[in-house]
């Protein structure tokens, strides 16, 4: 009895027990974030650049898509924008 403390610690068919322990921890800390996250006020404000974009789509005003692409690419620091968002 006296050194089965040192048998817990020792590797073998216990490993499995420590990959599940370690996954329910991060499960349950995985749900605490989520939980904090869902609780917090947000004010979600539209982004003007992107609002032009989407009138310029619904209008289908091809003329004004470089333009609004470019200050996209600029407002936001992105690269390759048009091959993502070009219709």
């Amino acid at each position: 009895m006296p050194i089965t403390w040192v048998a817990a610690l020792l590797p073998g068919p216990n490993i499995f027990f420590y990959v599940l322990a370690l996954l329910v921890l991060l499960q349950i800390a995985a749900l605490r974030g989520i939980s904090r996250t869902l609780r917090l006020e947000r004010e979600l404000t539209p982004d003007p650049v992107l609002t032009e974009w989407e009138e310029a789509v619904a209008a289908k005003d091809e003329a004004r898509y470089p333009g609004l692409l470019d200050r996209l690419e600029r407002v936001h620091g992105l690269t390759a924008v048009r091959k993502v968002l070009w219709p």
